[in-house]
């Protein structure tokens, strides 16, 4: 339902959904294609210069389009927004994953849904654990 919901939403400053799959305990997306890596590779990764202060004023415009046309959609909670949610398109312009709008969990509650970051117990069997370290 929520992949369905998220799949609704549609704008230009957006990395759309255009499938998904929830059958069994396969859960896939397939969002548009963005051929020009992400935020993070510009910011932090550059191999012959930095990204020019226009580009960093035009992700900002466009990051704030489309948190608003989300917000206004009555999608106002982001989760997990960072500079690998940021995608550039085959023009160059940024759009934002719609993946962070979406809970990752089998459970229903709300975790990061960047996996890199998850706890592995998660990545195999949707849950949480709680853990005492000391």
């Amino acid at each position: 339902e929520e992949a369905r919901e998220v799949g609704n939403l549609r704008n230009e400053r957006l990395a759309n959904l255009v499938g998904y799959c929830c059958e069994g305990e396969e859960r896939l997306l397939v969002a548009e294609f963005m051929p020009n890596e992400t935020l993070s590779k510009h910011l932090f990764h550059w191999e012959t210069q930095p990204m020019k202060w226009e580009m960093r004023l035009r992700v900002a415009l466009y990051l704030a389009e489309a948190l608003e046309y989300c917000s206004n959609r009555g999608k106002t909670l982001y989760h997990d927004l960072n500079a690998y949610r940021i995608l550039f398109d085959q023009d160059g312009n940024p759009r934002l994953s719609c993946f962070g709008l979406m809970k990752n969990s089998r459970d229903g509650r709300s975790y990061s849904t960047n996996l890199a970051f998850a706890p592995p117990e998660y990545s195999r069997t949707g849950k949480n654990l709680r853990r005492k370290w000391g």
